[in-house]
């Protein structure tokens, strides 16, 4: 897992699974933001999700489950693919 700052590509996603607004959460007129820690391998598979600023439970595991199932085109150093660490922010605005 190497870190942003030493790639000459950043990740970016291939395929972007959007998060789901919880039922719940929309019926009670809740907005959040949740920021989640995404580790990816050499070829863009997601290997793990960690929630890094929670917006409550119902949006933390909808941005969880979004990311599980996106892929992503993985990071270049000295133009190899490499596993790598980031974070990805969402919005959950009922607007």
């Amino acid at each position: 897992i190497q870190p942003l700052f030493k790639l000459s590509r950043m990740p970016a996603f291939s395929h972007k699974n959007e998060a789901v607004y919880p039922v719940a959460e929309r019926r009670a007129g809740t907005q959040a933001s949740v920021i989640a820690e995404v580790t990816i391998d050499a070829q863009g598979n997601v290997l793990a999700v960690k929630i890094i600023k929670s917006g409550g439970a119902n949006f933390d595991e909808a941005v969880k489950t979004a990311l599980q199932q996106s892929q992503f085109s993985p990071g270049l150093m000295d133009g190899k693919p490499v596993g790598t660490r980031f974070q990805v922010p969402y919005r959950f605005n009922l607007n």
